[in-house]
């Protein structure tokens, strides 16, 4: 069974917050930025969504149905101050939100870790955040 939240339903939430439209114009990829350059398509600033890990629960005689699920969520740009920006805005969009994502009821966003890297070959500035989404999944009986 698939999760009602991965990669491409958390990156679509993403996309429809005002200021990482704003900051990234829409560019918000599931998995890895596209290395296909169409016509110089401008790649960056953007934010890259990973899902890294799950916890589940087990009850004496099933699978309880909430999920921590564990996603990295990394902002891109080629100036370190618009990277800290554009992650600003994606950590208050998701650090404490309760309601629907995708087909789930999220309980609880915590962000749990966040740190800054400089990929020098290509020459972006990284903001990695790792965050945990606590949230109900359909469990068969």
């Amino acid at each position: 069974m698939a999760d009602p939240i991965d990669e491409p339903a958390l990156a679509e939430y993403l996309k429809e917050i005002p200021g990482v439209m704003e900051v990234a114009g829409g560019r918000v990829f599931a998995m890895m930025i596209p290395q296909h350059d169409f016509r110089g398509a401008k790649k960056v600033p953007c934010v890259v969504v990973s899902r890294v890990g799950a916890t589940r629960a087990e009850l004496l005689c099933r699978q309880d149905s909430l999920l921590a699920a564990e996603y990295q969520v990394d902002t891109y740009a080629s100036e370190y101050e618009t990277a800290v920006r554009l992650a600003g805005i994606v950590r208050r969009a998701l650090a404490g939100f309760s309601g629907q994502m995708g087909g789930a009821r999220v309980a609880k966003v915590f962000c749990t870790s966040d740190s800054d890297f400089l990929d020098p070959d290509p020459g972006l500035y990284r903001r990695f955040m790792q965050f945990s989404v606590w949230y109900h999944e359909t469990v068969a009986a």
